[in-house]
């Protein structure tokens, strides 16, 4: 397990440098001001993507697909977060694909590993550390959150992170997942956690 976390740490890293990177040259002088990321334009107009909207499974269980420059997003997704979210995921297999694997080294990697770090790259591009510390001091959040199973928290810290989340415009979930990979949460205690109220 440690050794899981440690992996995890590095690859966040390494995945901070390229997506840092990535939207120093697609935002260029706007890079840092304090606005939600537009994963969709970056995809179209940085990337040189086609995004299409389309029915990908039966039970809705396939959000996104890439091949070569095509885009494939689920359409009946009712969630802006998540879709969002798929769009920077894709955008993330993209570079993947296109840098990563074709290096010199001929770096292997597991289905796995790529969906891995495809969610660690979408999580930084949608959300760099810059613009989770606006949203965080925006929101009165008070860092570290206390996190408790399947990415509950409670009380204020809901009412708080859900702001912060909305002002990014993702999902509750991927920022609390952001803000374990920076090192800004705790783990509650679940007994504990029973009897503290969530405000909606």
């Amino acid at each position: 397990m440690v050794y899981r976390n440690e992996r995890r740490e590095q690859l966040t890293k390494e995945c901070e440098n390229i997506s840092d990177n990535l939207l120093r040259c697609f935002l260029k002088n706007e890079y840092g001001e304090n606005k939600p990321i537009d994963i969709a334009k970056m995809a179209v107009s940085f990337f040189n993507l086609n995004i299409e909207y389309g029915k990908l499974s039966s039970d809705c269980s396939v959000c996104g697909v890439i091949s070569d420059n095509n885009m494939s997003i689920e359409q009946e997704m009712n969630n802006y977060g998540r879709v969002r979210f798929t769009i920077a995921h894709e955008c993330a297999h993209f570079v993947i694909n296109k840098t990563l694997i074709n290096q010199k080294d001929h770096i292997c990697f597991d289905y796995g590993a790529k969906e891995l770090l495809a969610d660690i790259i979408a999580s930084c591009l949608l959300m760099p550390k810059y613009l989770v510390d606006y949203s965080v001091e925006y929101s009165n959040l008070s860092l570290p959150i206390t996190v408790y199973d399947n990415n509950m928290v409670k009380g204020y810290d809901y009412k708080n992170t859900k702001t912060a989340s909305q002002l990014l415009k993702v999902s509750l979930s991927a920022f609390i997942n952001r803000l374990k990979d920076l090192g800004q949460t705790k783990n509650g205690n679940t007994e504990i956690g029973k009897l503290i109220p969530v405000i909606a």
